[in-house]
């Protein structure tokens, strides 16, 4: 069960209306709402969120996680049948190329506090790049590394610590050929007014639990993958000027 599931299914008695208010309190701007898109969650747990998301908005849903005992509970308490597809995906592992059926397959991905678990981000973000259709907008949550990262209390580890500071997270997006078009950080707030409560926006990092990001899949033909930039002569400037608005 993933952080989202826990707050929906404990905090609200159920799943109604959770995404709806958290996106509210985040006011994230309704064009990068998935209003009459193929959705996928990346690392769905249970499926709370996949299922709240298909009773929200008039969409098509797919939950996928990699976990088989996730798969199996949500199987058991028959969110499958709630939503229009379950996958078993490897965000890292798996193969995601012009050849696989998932490729272009979703206009709105969402993947939260994942990528901080994950052995690879760049094979992660490289298949969600081919997940989603260009100009497809990728919804992305993580941890503050200041006060989520370590070995104590709440705190837990992340595979490359270093990568979600986000002055770093948000370069190593731009490389990737995801623009961001709505940044927001945020703190949970533990009350029994979760609605009216969701989340706390904060203006600086510091005071940051979480870090929210939308991105648009910019796809083109002529970009370079980060690997082949690093070593190359060639103007980072004409590379990534779609990113830079210039």
């Amino acid at each position: 069960m993933n952080a989202h599931d826990v707050y929906s299914q404990s905090l609200l008695g159920g799943v109604e209306k959770f995404i709806k208010h958290y996106w509210d309190k985040l006011e994230i701007p309704s064009e990068m709402l998935p209003h009459h898109k193929k959705v996928l969650e990346i690392g769905s747990g249970f499926g709370y969120t996949a299922r709240d998301i298909k009773l929200q908005y008039d969409n098509y849903v797919t939950a996928s996680d990699v976990s088989d005992e996730s798969i199996k509970i949500f199987t058991d308490l028959k969110i499958k049948q709630e939503i229009d597809d379950f996958l078993k995906l490897d965000i890292v592992e798996d193969t995601i190329d012009k050849k696989s059926d998932l490729y272009d397959k979703f206009e709105f991905v969402m993947i939260y506090e994942v990528l901080e678990h994950v052995s690879s981000p760049y094979h992660a973000l490289s298949n969600i790049k081919n997940i989603c259709v260009n100009e497809g907008y990728v919804h992305i949550s993580i941890p503050d590394f200041d006060h989520q990262f370590g070995y104590t209390g709440h705190q837990h580890a992340f595979v490359y610590p270093g990568l979600f500071i986000p002055k770093y997270f948000e370069a190593f997006l731009n490389q990737m050929y995801f623009k961001i078009v709505f940044y927001r950080p945020f703190v949970h707030a533990h009350t029994s007014s979760f609605i009216e409560n969701l989340y706390t926006k904060v203006k600086r990092y510091d005071k940051a639990l979480h870090h929210y990001y939308v991105c648009q899949n910019i796809k083109s033909i002529d970009n370079q993958d980060i690997l082949d930039v690093v070593n190359s002569n060639n103007d980072m400037t004409e590379i990534y000027k779609k990113l830079m608005n210039t």
